[in-house]
């Protein structure tokens, strides 16, 4: 099967840094496939992702999208950042903030824009008469449901997630990954998720990949690697989860 997404040797190290964040990383994506970046603080899993989505530029190393070389087209990956109030305009109503980026891809008339918004929080589990509000009137569980969608807009086949649910608390946390998971099953959409919660990988992810000073140092289905993790990195996180649940 050709990959949807396949980096090459991606490589960044911003000015002044002595060493790379993303040191020569290689991966590929399967369509409809789900797979967890898994790794602690500074490990370089988010300036990844943010490669993976185009939303940076790496040093070196390349993409191919479909088995063509180059970046994804323009709607085909979305992301979704860890913090939604930071990255929802608090200027404008969610039917705004919802379509801005579909609109973007392809001109809409405002009466269309709101139609898609509609759809949108249903499709997210919100009701139509949020399309009104503001980001500061709602709970940090509903603006994550905004970001989803708004990154749904564009109807993607790929779904970048950076830390979702980290500032949520562990009910709420729990139905966003549902969510997330509906949301896969029904639109049969490729995911890519970051996060250092083990707990959070092992129930999302069909493969997890564990990352270590800028570098995959091993990959394999979440419940086996993390079982017997063969990296320094992975049986330390293993560590680290298994000392915090007792």
């Amino acid at each position: 099967m050709t990959a949807l997404l396949a980096a090459r040797d991606l490589r960044w190290q911003p000015a002044g840094a002595k060493a790379p964040i993303v040191d020569g990383v290689s991966l590929a994506i399967s369509p409809g496939e789900f797979v967890g970046i898994l790794g602690g603080s500074g490990c370089g899993k988010t300036s990844l992702s943010r490669m993976l989505a185009g939303l940076r530029r790496p040093d070196a190393g390349t993409l191919a999208w479909k088995g063509a070389a180059g970046s994804p087209p323009r709607g085909a990956v979305s992301f979704v950042f860890q913090d939604p109030f930071t990255s929802l305009n608090p200027r404008k109503p969610l039917w705004w903030s919802l379509t801005e980026a579909a609109a973007l891809a392809a001109p809409l008339t405002a009466a269309a824009r709101r139609s898609l918004a509609d759809e949108l929080l249903v499709q997210v589990g919100l009701p139509p008469d949020h399309a009104t509000r503001f980001p500061h009137q709602l709970s940090g569980g509903q603006r994550q449901r905004i970001a989803i969608g708004r990154a749904l807009a564009t109807q993607p086949e790929l779904l970048i997630l950076d830390e979702p649910t980290s500032a949520l608390d562990l009910s709420v946390q729990a139905r966003i990954l549902n969510l997330l998971l509906s949301l896969q099953a029904s639109r049969n959409i490729a995911m890519v998720m970051v996060s250092h919660d083990i707990a959070v990988i092992r129930h999302m992810a069909h493969r997890v990949l564990v990352m270590d000073a800028g570098r995959i140092v091993e990959s394999g289905e979440p419940t086996a690697l993390l079982a017997a993790p063969r990296s320094t990195a992975g049986a330390r996180l293993v560590a680290n989860f298994l000392s915090a649940d007792i």
